[in-house]
């Protein structure tokens, strides 16, 4: 039996990659499997993703104080760097 794929290859970044991934796996019921090689198709990934979403990207925030931190020490720390390469070079 020939099978007939879909794609030969499927790329993405972020959420085209999942949607992606999600395209590509195989149609593992014998009934339907010479009309649908693939499992989902564009229509099915799509509502995957919408309905998982929330699951998927968490948004998560850091404390005031954390960021608070990271900056003031990213800032001294890049004007040190910045005033030390200029004593030196000029």
């Amino acid at each position: 039996m020939a099978t007939t794929e879909l794609f030969d290859m499927i790329a993405g970044s972020e959420t085209g990659a999942i949607i992606g991934a999600s395209l590509v796996v195989k149609n593992d019921d014998k009934k339907t499997m010479k009309k649908r090689p693939n499992k989902n198709y564009a229509d099915k990934a799509l509502q995957i993703f919408k309905d998982e979403v929330d699951h998927i990207y968490v948004d998560e925030h850091m404390s005031n104080f954390t960021f608070v931190f990271w900056f003031l020490l990213m800032v001294g720390g890049g004007s040190y760097g910045v005033h030390k390469l200029t004593e030196k070079y000029f």
